[in-house]
């Protein structure tokens, strides 16, 4: 089978269930991967397909029409300039918490040698990228899940940065004595009631994985009640937390901020929804 030939194969089966922009995007993104650049000219159409890499494409197709997401098949993904490895461990990072990066740095690029924690690593995208954009800065993350912080630690070694990752159940409250005192506290948690699920794409709901989606229906913002709690004893005097969330709920997670004491705001995403909570300090008595 000549280069040709496979991408209209690819093309024709990917438009069962995906429309003909996205297949388009999709089949290029796999060539891409597999060393074949171009399409334009008529040598590269021609050429023929070697067995190996004709199987792994039959392959990747396969796992496309399963609802896999192309950054699980890949094994990568993209998040502010820098690749990630990625797999059904972490979640996907999303345009949102490049966003919510930003917001962080406005504040922290005026510190000298910040110290910051992370709390739902994933796959260590904020971690690591705050530490690339900030070579002073001290950083630890935190993930309940094992699995996640062997994929942030792969990332940390390729990315070649230092982060102090750290296995840990945020929502045990017991487990906040070991922590120290931050100047910035950054969050993307889990905040999607289960509720939803069956409203959602298959590519999510059946591969990224739930413990870093979902939270219980009858408690979506307990880890904003969480973060407001901890806040109180591990933030610094003129400190700030940056924490991603629901649209749905973010007015509410604003509310957990304030109704324990705190100067906080609400602001929107690129879509104009509302997405990122910033808790300031402590409003004056």
């Amino acid at each position: 089978m000549t280069l040709g030939e496979l991408k209209e194969y690819m093309l024709k089966n990917l438009a069962a269930f995906y429309d003909k922009d996205e297949a388009g995007t999709l089949c290029k993104l796999l060539f891409e991967h597999e060393g074949f650049i171009h399409f334009k000219n008529h040598e590269q159409q021609v050429q023929e397909i070697s067995t190996p890499v004709l199987q792994k494409m039959r392959e990747y197709l396969k796992e496309l029409e399963h609802h896999k997401p192309i950054q699980y098949i890949l094994k990568e993904a993209w998040f502010y300039k820098f690749k990630f490895m990625v797999n059904e461990s972490v979640l996907i990072p999303r345009p949102e918490t490049e966003e919510l990066v930003e917001k962080s740095l406005q504040y922290l690029k005026k510190l000298q040698s910040p110290k910051i924690l992370d709390i739902g690593t994933g796959s260590g995208c904020i971690a690591i990228t705050l530490k690339k954009m900030l070579p002073q800065s001290r950083i630890t993350a935190l993930d309940v899940s094992a699995a996640a912080l062997q994929v942030a630690r792969q990332n940390a070694k390729d990315l070649a940065v230092t982060v102090d990752w750290k296995q840990q159940d945020f929502l045990d409250e017991h487990t906040w004595p070991g922590l120290s005192i931050y100047d910035c506290i950054i969050s993307n948690p889990p905040y999607i009631p289960f509720a939803e699920k069956m409203n959602m794409e298959p590519r999510v709901t059946h591969h990224e994985p739930h413990l870093a989606l979902f939270v219980d229906n009858d408690e979506p913002l307990l880890f904003y009640k969480k973060m407001a709690a901890f806040a109180h004893e591990h933030l610094s005097a003129e400190g700030k937390v940056f924490a991603e969330t629901h649209y749905d709920l973010a007015a509410e997670a604003l509310t957990c901020f304030t109704a324990a004491g705190w100067d906080a705001s609400l602001e929107k995403d690129m879509s104009g929804n509302n997405r990122f909570l910033t808790l300031n300090q402590r409003p004056k008595q």
